[in-house]
């Protein structure tokens, strides 16, 4: 079952997460997401002061949760998470080989300049987690596309996965039915996903489990977990009770 709680005050919403864990068994298998562990910890540490101790209940953050779910899928397929430095240096590499078969286009005039393999990163960081389909972006902005296409082609041909990659992989690895990485019971506490490969790797752990709590700003429920739901008016049913509740 899947329930979403949808309210501007976090104090009502960190209240519906802490009766929702103290609803739950203390020996079962449980998963508390919150975006940083200290989030997640607090939420624990206030819910087993009521229920006492509990066994098997973990803790994951939006950052770290990706990074569990790919470790074992990327090692298997020969790679490595790449280090902000290394990706940097992979845009070096691509802004040089471009300079040199001149398809550099607008970004010819600043190719010198030290600042744009960083910006470069920054940018293409966005349109990978922002899922950008390539063609687009090649009719938006083709030496743009050409960069961004030849920075892909470069992390695979040196093995490196970069921060979408590991999202992706993670995502995949929530959705695979015969794998056991996500519990049947999840707590996922104001994610406030960025980016549409966050928002998918929400989706999938609600989908994932059994019974799920999401709590969330009002507005934010339905644009990352509303294709989660059995149907649409159950997540409403779910939303509107909770806030006359409140």
């Amino acid at each position: 079952m899947l329930r979403c709680v949808e309210s501007p005050h976090g104090e009502v919403r960190y209240r519906v997460a802490l009766q929702w864990l103290a609803s739950q068994e203390r020996s079962r298998p449980l998963l508390v997401i919150a975006h940083s562990l200290d989030a997640a910890r607090a939420l624990v540490r206030t819910a087993t002061l009521e229920v006492g101790a509990t066994f098997g209940w973990a803790l994951e953050s939006l950052a770290s949760l990706p990074l569990r779910l790919s470790a074992l899928p990327l090692a298997e397929k020969g790679l490595s998470v790449a280090t902000p430095l290394a990706l940097e240096a992979v845009c070096l590499r691509v802004v040089s080989e471009l300079q040199s078969m001149r398809l550099l286009g607008r970004f010819a005039h600043v190719a010198d300049r030290p600042g744009l393999p960083r910006a470069l990163l920054r940018t293409f960081s966005d349109l990978a987690l922002a899922d950008v389909d390539l063609t687009r972006l090649a009719r938006e902005c083709p030496e743009l596309a050409t960069a961004f296409e030849r920075y892909q082609q470069t992390l695979l041909l040196l093995r490196l996965a970069d921060r979408a990659a590991v999202l992706r992989q993670a995502i995949a690895t929530a959705s695979s039915k015969e794998a056991a990485s996500v519990p049947e019971l999840v707590c996922l506490f104001d994610l406030g996903p960025q980016t549409k490969l966050e928002q998918d790797l929400v989706t999938a752990l609600a989908s994932a489990a059994r019974s799920s709590l999401i709590t969330s700003a009002a507005g934010e429920v339905v644009s990352t977990v509303g294709s989660a739901a059995e149907g649409s008016e159950q997540l409403l049913h779910l939303r509107v009770q909770c806030r006359v509740a409140v």
